[in-house]
């Protein structure tokens, strides 16, 4: 929040903010942005931005085959938890489980910890990587640990559209956008166990995976689809033209 952020928020000619969630809604109205001001529309997507037949061969990232893969997209940051997944990954070292994240990653000290827990054969940090949405095709699920400030990541949006399901924390929207044990799995943050939990339960029980993540592309559908973002834009505009025109 740089005094520019607080200018343009607080600007007395801003007549409203639209947010990505009611999470980021919150978020704004407890730091002092009046409620009047605030409106949730969801970002609109559509199933054929996804769609395609391209993946990558995981062999060559050294994923042995028939493995049950563990994704996440996200530019590897503090805030991301990578570090409970790895840890989650330790606590199922037993099973055919491997963790692939794709994003930039500028700090050593996930490989290091992977290393020291002596599970660097199953923790693959590929770095960033253009074609991002196909690499969620060769996951099994995805999984987002976001300790604080998540808003909707768009990355598990392209994998619930894809039919991956996810297994989010209760952070930020997310919880918006994974439906706890209708589409997917919510755990709280900074519990590598609790995750470690979500990722077997899953890996044991391939129809429960198979059914959330059919019901992760209906709730995609319903609720995250772009022609509905669009109706909600048109009222929003409408109403905005309707108290101008009666100041007038």
């Amino acid at each position: 929040w740089d005094p520019s952020c607080w200018f343009a928020h607080l600007h007395p000619h801003l007549r409203m903010i639209v947010c990505n969630s009611h999470a980021v809604e919150n978020f704004l109205c407890d730091f002092g942005i009046s409620k009047k001001k605030l409106f949730t529309i969801y970002k609109g997507h559509r199933l054929s931005w996804y769609q395609g037949e391209n993946k990558p061969n995981l062999l060559e990232y050294g994923v042995p085959e028939n493995s049950f893969v563990v994704g996440c997209i996200a530019n590897v940051r503090a805030l991301k938890g990578i570090d409970y997944i790895i840890k989650a990954i330790y606590q199922l070292r037993e099973l055919p489980i491997h963790l692939v994240v794709v994003g930039e990653n500028s700090d050593p000290y996930y490989q290091q910890l992977a290393d020291s827990l002596g599970i660097s054969d199953k923790v693959h940090l590929l770095g960033f990587k253009k074609n991002s949405v196909e690499f969620i095709r060769a996951f099994n699920v995805s999984v987002m640990a976001s300790t604080r400030r998540e808003g909707l990541p768009r990355s598990i949006v392209e994998s619930m559209a894809q039919g991956v399901p996810a297994i989010v924390t209760n952070i930020g929207g997310m919880p918006e956008l994974v439906q706890n044990e209708k589409n997917g799995i919510v755990v709280p943050p900074k519990d590598s166990e609790a995750l470690a939990e979500a990722i077997k339960r899953l890996y044991l029980d391939r129809d429960l995976l198979k059914q959330f993540g059919e019901k992760s592309i209906e709730w995609i559908v319903e609720n995250f689809n772009a022609d509905k973002a669009l109706v909600a834009y048109t009222e929003l505009f409408k109403k905005l033209k309707e108290e101008n025109d009666g100041k007038r």
